[in-house]
């Protein structure tokens, strides 16, 4: 399993330039950057790195077809991939950090999402798109110009509808905030649907969007961790489930607002859910300590990559160069460690 890296959205070329060549120097597979309201965008953001790096992959996430229509995705993703070689990769969705700033209703994402990886990966590959969907219709677009490999087009997929589509149309899938009780479920609904569709896993690759809030200091690794819970899986219970009681359930559903109110404040204090909730959350949903929970989060991994994940994105979040160097330090060679002994 391979181990690839997410930055917010507001960072601009330069900066993501030298972090991603941070990344580059220890081994990471890929640097992702989010695509934000009121933040660069972020095929624009990867830029200069695309054109300073030789090895790490370049990729925006999540890039939504009800916000930039699919013959516009693939031109700006294509040149991205021109810039870098080869090495751009998209993760297409139809939520991403700007799903909630936009207006107009989001009817039949399923058919949405797929209708749009199908014509920016007919691009990418046949350098021609005529396309009559039941949503989008691109006629007789033909970049020429891409020259380059084709990029990887990943679906930002969870529930069985999105994984059976992101089956029959995609590169692989990127999962968010899965426990390893909802990820064995959706790679059983992954491999039935590829099957069906005369593909297999190794031919695919197969993500999870995972939060990493380790740090130095442990208690500001746990603030920032709570501060960051109501992004998790937005709280939805399907994802809770497995480690809360019915009654657990019920109090953070009471208390949802708290949990938002502390992200917006940046106070990650969840006023009214207790302590041991809290904690089960953070415990569940996402890889948070010191450094002295270093070799218990690398086993946590080590369970992902048993499951069959091809790789691991880590969404870091304040000082992401202190993330970077201990994920490149500590991390990394511990899961190349772990792949010399399976081979």
């Amino acid at each position: 399993m391979q181990v690839d890296i997410i930055l917010a959205g507001d960072f601009g070329p330069p900066e993501v330039a030298r972090l991603g060549s941070l990344a580059e120097g220890y081994g990471i597979r890929a640097l992702w950057v989010s695509d934000y309201p009121a933040a660069p965008d972020p095929i624009i953001a990867l830029s200069r790195l695309a054109l300073e790096s030789k090895r790490i992959l370049v990729g925006a996430l999540a890039i939504n077809p009800y916000e930039l229509h699919p013959l516009k995705m693939a031109g700006s993703l294509l040149t991205l991939n021109e810039l870098s070689h080869g090495r751009a990769c998209a993760l297409i969705g139809a939520g991403g950090g700007t799903s909630g700033t936009t207006a107009g209703r989001r009817e039949r994402k399923v058919r949405a999402v797929g209708e749009c990886i199908t014509i920016v990966r007919q691009a990418a590959r046949a350098h021609a798109v005529d396309h009559q969907g039941e949503i989008y219709t691109v006629r007789r677009y033909r970049p020429a110009w891409a020259v380059s490999p084709p990029p990887l087009i990943y679906a930002a997929a969870n529930k069985p509808q999105m994984l059976r589509m992101a089956a029959r149309v995609a590169d692989g899938v990127m999962v968010g905030d899965m426990t390893p009780a909802k990820l064995r479920e959706a790679l059983g609904i992954l491999d039935a649907a590829l099957a069906a569709c005369g593909r297999s896993r190794a031919d695919f690759r197969v993500s999870n969007f995972w939060a990493w809030h380790v740090k130095q200091d442990g208690q500001r690794a746990r603030r920032e961790a709570c501060r960051e819970l109501a992004l998790r899986g937005m709280l939805n219970e399907w994802y809770l489930r497995p480690f809360l009681s019915e009654t657990q359930l019920e109090l953070v559903r009471a208390h949802r607002g708290a949990f938002f109110k502390a992200f917006s404040s940046g106070s990650g204090v969840i006023e009214g859910v207790p302590p041991e909730i809290v904690d089960t959350l953070v415990e569940n949903l996402t890889c948070t300590g010191s450094l002295d929970d270093l070799d218990r989060h690398v086993e946590r991994l080590r369970e992902f990559a048993r499951l069959g994940l091809s790789e691991i994105a880590l969404r870091l979040h304040d000082d992401p160069e202190e993330g970077i160097r201990m994920i490149g330090e500590v991390v990394v060679p511990a899961l190349q460690k772990e792949g010399s002994r399976a081979d």
